[in-house]
């Protein structure tokens, strides 16, 4: 009887562990991933002036702002992009997924995003910024709609073009991947 009792307990414990093993798969699995390098935590985030870009452009208005030519002494923007390409992996054609990167400002000066555009209506970027005062960052969110249009069974890619002050690095670009499954 206790020999039962034993077996049984050692079943369900088995069972319970092997139910939480894929449980934890399952969540690693369908969780955004972060590119090696990301992290947001010890960087200031520049909220001053959101955007939402998409193929159509973004209406971008520096009116109140006294450009900052880039002079011998360095005062010049300096932006860095820590990751500029991410793979979605493998997603379904009705999925709409994103993912997080940042725009840095290295320089003295403050990097201006001038224009921002996607490569296509099914991508859109939330930029928590278009003015980055020197040593913070801009928050970049971009979203894949797989569903926007008919893209099942390929892998498709897709960017964001950034065009800024910096003398160095006028134009900047982040892609996206995804292979699209049926369903």
């Amino acid at each position: 009887m206790k020999t039962l009792l034993y077996k049984k307990l050692y079943f369900w414990l088995l069972a319970g562990g092997l139910l939480l093993a894929a449980l934890g798969t399952w969540i690693w699995w369908a969780s955004p991933r972060m590119a090696p390098g990301e992290s947001f935590a010890n960087q200031t985030i520049a909220g001053s002036r959101p955007v939402r870009a998409s193929s159509a452009g973004a209406e971008i208005d520096f009116a109140d702002i006294t450009p900052v030519e880039s002079s011998m002494d360095g005062e010049a923007p300096q932006a860095e992009l820590p990751v500029s390409f991410f793979d979605f992996g493998r997603i379904r054609s009705t999925d709409v997924v994103q993912h997080p990167f940042l725009v840095v400002n290295h320089g003295e000066a403050p990097l201006l995003i001038q224009r921002v555009y996607t490569t296509c209506g099914c991508t859109v970027a939330d930029l928590s910024s278009v003015e980055i005062p020197p040593g913070q960052a801009s928050l970049i969110t971009i979203t894949f709609d797989a569903g926007f249009h008919d893209v099942a069974g390929t892998t498709v890619r897709r960017g964001l073009i950034m065009e800024t002050n910096d003398p160095l690095a006028p134009t900047l670009e982040i892609w996206v991947q995804a292979a699209v499954t049926n369903g």
